[in-house]
Order: C-alpha cells, then sequence, then structure tokens
C-alpha cells in the first residue's frame, strides 16, 4: 500500500526531519555546556510537555495510564534532583 497524500508524505518529513534529527542535534549542542544528566532529565520533562500539549492544543483525550505516566516521570526527575543535591553538598 502507497500513501501518495501530500499531508502523509509532510507528516513523514515533519517527523524525521523536525522531530528527530533537530532535538537530537539539539541535545547534542546541550550536552556542550550542560552535564549528561540533566540533558537526560530534560528529555523526560519534555515527555511530559509534549503529553500536556497534545491534550490542550489538539484535545487529545488522557486516560489514566497516561497520568501514571507523568506522575512516574515527574517524581524520578523530582527524586533524583533530590538525591543528587544531598550527596553534592560539602560536609561542615
Amino acid at each position: 500500500m502507497t500513501h501518495s497524500k501530500p499531508s502523509f508524505t509532510s507528516a513523514i518529513l515533519y517527523l524525521g526531519l523536525l522531530s528527530s534529527l533537530v532535538t537530537l542535534a539539539l541535545s547534542a549542542y546541550a550536552l556542550k555546556y550542560l552535564e549528561a544528566t540533566k540533558v537526560g532529565l530534560f528529555s523526560n520533562v519534555a515527555t511530559v510537555v509534549t503529553i500536556l500539549a497534545g491534550m490542550f492544543f489538539l484535545q487529545e483525550k488522557l486516560f489514566y495510564y497516561h497520568y501514571i505516566g507523568i506522575i512516574a516521570i515527574l517524581a524520578g526527575t523530582i527524586g533524583f534532583n533530590t538525591v543528587s543535591k544531598a550527596h553534592s553538598r560539602p560536609e561542615i
């Protein structure tokens, strides 16, 4: 089955070029200036932002498993930051 509609082709190009290639290039650029853990944490939070943007702008429905995933991502991010800050404090 071939898809010859321009909207299908443009969607594939958008997903392949803009979403994948550009975000990969920006992540590589960020690694020059930030720690790898911070870049990784930002990519996790970007997933939550994408889910919420889909809900608000595209009126997508979120189900219970979406909320569980959002909570898990945020809990992991907050937990990691809390633990890493506690370990990086100098002892008095």
